[in-house]
């Protein structure tokens, strides 16, 4: 039996290789960011027909299906797209929230805040699209910027 000699240039090789394999994108670990996102619905007074005087803020919402919004609401789905176009995350619409009420007169303007979070790999941008209201594109480094998190607003 030959005893295996080691050289230093075969080493120095053989540490490269294994650099080389690791930092390799199809080698190296996916992180996921989670996107941190609000939801925003804004009423007018005749538009909520079923807001009562117990929805004060921080109440939950209530009557927004009767105002067009029926596709947002708890458990709704959020779905995340790659700048490819192919999905990378799901999550759902958190409990909505009133906020901002106001009264107008014999009515209530109203807001609703939803909340969801999204896990997602590394991508230039991202397609997030909630219920049946298209889809809004967010650049890496704009949320990056703003520390993932995303605020969208529906009037």
């Amino acid at each position: 039996m030959v005893p295996l000699m080691w050289k230093p240039w075969r080493v120095l090789v053989v540490a490269a290789a294994a650099v080389l394999v690791l930092t390799t994108p199809a080698y190296a670990a996916t992180e996921k960011q989670p996107i941190k996102g609000t939801l925003r619905l804004h009423s007018e007074p005749e538009a909520i027909v079923a807001i009562r005087d117990s929805d004060d803020a921080g109440s939950p919402c209530a009557g927004w299906s009767q105002a067009g919004y029926g596709d947002l609401d708890e458990g709704a789905q959020v779905v995340v797209e790659n700048a490819k176009g192919a999905v990378v995350g799901v999550g759902r619409l958190s409990p909505g929230r009133s906020a901002n009420v106001t009264a107008v007169g014999n009515g209530k303007s109203s807001d609703c805040f939803f909340t969801f979070t999204v896990k997602v790999p590394d991508s230039p941008s991202y397609g997030v699209t909630i219920g049946d209201r298209g889809t809004y594109t967010a650049k890496r480094r704009v949320l990056q910027k703003n520390g993932w998190k995303l605020a969208l607003q529906i009037p």
